[in-house]
């Protein structure tokens, strides 16, 4: 029983250390380069910071996208909460009168300049 064990803990290292040996191989036939300290990795044709790059195909690999999601990307401190609110008013444009539309409802931020 130990033997059998023992076969199935180094299998199991095995399938763990598959996904790394491959992430391994995989960015040794990628361009690389260093910019400011920071290690980049060409994928794709783009350049993504080496620390992101197992993220990125994660992501790949298990995300699936619905019709329906809608997918919206900022900067920090860009307008993220006003995007969001102009996306949820075009999306939704047709299920609310103009004069009862929840972004007129809704307490906003409103900066004016004058």
């Amino acid at each position: 029983m130990e033997r059998k064990e023992d076969s199935q803990s180094s299998s199991a290292e095995v399938d763990d250390n598959s996904p790394k040996d491959e992430l391994q191989e995989l960015l040794q036939t990628l361009e690389q380069v260093t910019w400011d300290g920071l290690p980049l990795v060409k994928y794709c044709g783009c350049w993504v910071p080496a620390i992101t790059f197992r993220t990125i195909l994660a992501a790949q690999k298990h995300f699936k996208a619905k019709d329906t999601d809608i997918i919206l990307s900022t900067m920090p401190k860009s307008g993220t909460t006003w995007l969001k609110a102009l996306t949820f008013s075009i999306a939704n444009r047709n299920a609310f009168p103009i004069d009862q539309s929840p972004l007129l409802t809704s307490t906003l931020t409103c900066l004016c300049l004058s």
